[in-house]
């Protein structure tokens, strides 16, 4: 079994302003540079980063295949999508966003081994109640996601 990732980092920061957030420093880097570097040692066979023209050094300097999203307004599926049609060939795919510098490696591993043990369900967090990147889905329902719209990503 193989397993691709996707990092959406091509957000339009709506609720954070004027600046592109993912660009913001925290503990001398950029946010985004924190999820890059978590995902490192993670057992993926591709690493893509859907990006603005901003974020887009950061994930190739990370070692990421870069698609740059022209169009962030179209909202995060619009991402998704991008990322999973690079991705097809994997029996399943990994969405994170790069807003989640706190996020640990723990529980990223814990949500592939989950996918391993049971490689056709659909793995995820929960956050207030609801399921919430990061998530993977497997090859089954990329048809699905594909046909996604708006801002709602793989909910």
């Amino acid at each position: 079994m193989n397993l691709s990732l996707v990092v959406l980092a091509a957000g339009a920061s709506r609720r954070f302003g004027e600046a592109n957030k993912l660009l913001q420093p925290l503990a001398g880097q950029p946010l985004l540079c924190h999820t890059l570097e978590l995902t490192a040692a993670l057992p993926v066979v591709q690493r893509v980063a859907v990006c603005s023209a901003e974020t887009a050094p950061l994930a190739e300097a990370a070692g990421f295949t870069v698609l740059l999203n022209p169009q962030p307004e179209l909202g995060q599926s619009h991402s998704l999508r991008m990322g999973l049609a690079a991705c097809r060939q994997s029996d399943g795919c990994l969405f994170l966003t790069g807003d989640q510098p706190f996020l640990s490696g723990d529980t990223l591993r814990r949500l592939i081994t989950a996918w391993q043990e049971e490689p056709q369900g659909i793995w995820g967090c929960e956050f207030e109640g609801r399921f919430s990147i990061p998530s993977i889905f497997p090859a089954a329902v990329y048809g699905e996601l594909l046909a996604q719209d708006g801002d709602v990503g793989g909910r």
